[in-house]
């Protein structure tokens, strides 16, 4: 899957601070970066523009990001490239890697692969671990550079060994997966611990899975617990599912019907089909029929195939919607379309084909 290199880029001043040279003292930048990491980004402008225009190269640098993203100014992506390309040329790594990814999404300017690969590149080469990480992942998907697995994995290691969190993660997909090297689940669970044991949500939620599979559930709703904890929609609904099935915890189906809930709450079609199950079943909740419909429809129209069977049941029934064999005929068909076998039985229980 394509990476996203499109997300607002936060300031990162301890990375910075290691590719560039103040020219004012610390205390002045200190006071800007502090106002920054407050929110209060009009202070942060306001201070980091004077710092800048007496050529303070960490403030230039701040300032471009804040043109970007538009905080404490209206977003301008032409001052932000310009400043870019100022300490670009001055050899500023991490310039170098953000006017890569200017070029890699298009923002100011057309989009342009090699460019984007070219700054991304000199940045790699001084080390900036940030643009190692992206650089693997271009390499790794073929974006902009010929596909090679090999250069993919020789910019993550060299990221990873930096400590940098998201290459840690990305050498855990390679292993797990079997791109460019040997699949690997041993391999793939050490990667991610290291992301996982610094806070990177995806690689803990890699880890559920994979001890999971491994049949350790004690260890897999450990990392699914950590993620879930975090906010991780898919996480939330897999910690229901092991209340459900008691795998490494008692079973509980209120646990399950809460890990759910929150899941459901920040838009999870799978957390809404399973909800639905619940309140079909009442199990955990109090049995609601017209609760599981409205679940059951609102992971359909979220395409979980799954919540089709179930609300197809709903409807061969006249449970919580008015009975209608001919939605329910659609819905099943639907559902066996997407490779949901129990639609069938749903078809023939309910004779669907009258």
């Amino acid at each position: 899957m394509r990476r996203d290199f499109g997300v607002v880029r936060i300031f990162m001043v301890a990375i910075i601070f290691l590719s560039v040279t103040a020219c004012t003292t610390q205390a002045d930048f200190t006071s800007a970066e502090k106002a920054y990491k407050s929110k209060d980004y009009k202070t942060a402008f306001r201070q980091s523009k004077a710092l800048a225009d007496k050529g303070d190269v960490k403030a230039q640098l701040m300032l471009g990001t804040m043109y970007e993203n538009g905080e404490g100014t209206p977003q301008d992506f032409n001052e932000a490239i310009r400043l870019y390309r100022k300490l670009a040329e001055q050899g500023v790594a991490a310039a170098q890697c953000y006017l890569g990814l200017v070029y890699l999404d298009g923002k100011g300017v057309a989009k342009d692969a090699k460019s984007a690969s070219d700054w991304l590149r000199k940045s790699a080469d001084s080390g900036f671990a940030h643009a190692q990480d992206i650089l693997g992942n271009l390499y790794l998907n073929g974006d902009g550079v010929p596909q090679d697995f090999d250069q993919a994995s020789k910019w993550f290691h060299k990221a990873a060994e930096q400590g940098y969190v998201n290459a840690q993660y990305n050498i855990g997909v390679q292993y797990q997966y079997g791109k460019g090297v040997a699949q690997s689940a041993t391999e793939a669970i050490k990667w991610y611990r290291m992301a996982a044991e610094q806070g990177h949500v995806t690689a803990q939620n890699k880890l559920g899975h994979l001890y999971n599979d491994a049949q350790d559930f004690k260890e897999g709703e450990k990392w699914y617990r950590k993620a879930a904890e975090h906010g991780d929609a898919g996480s939330q609904v897999n910690l229901g599912f092991m209340y459900l099935n008691g795998e490494g915890v008692l079973t509980d189906n209120k646990e399950a019907a809460m890990w759910f809930k929150k899941a459901v709450a920040q838009g999870s079609a799978e957390g809404m089909g399973n909800l639905g199950l619940l309140y079909a079943t009442g199990e955990g909740v109090p049995k609601d029929y017209n609760e599981a419909a409205k679940l059951y429809a609102m992971a359909v129209e979220k395409n979980f195939a799954p919540a089709a069977c179930g609300l197809a049941e709903l409807y061969a029934q006249g449970l919580g919607v008015p009975q209608d064999k001919e939605k329910a005929r659609k819905l099943c068909q639907a559902g066996y379309k997407a490779g949901v076998e129990d639609c069938k039985q749903i078809w023939e229980k309910y004779h669907l084909d009258n």
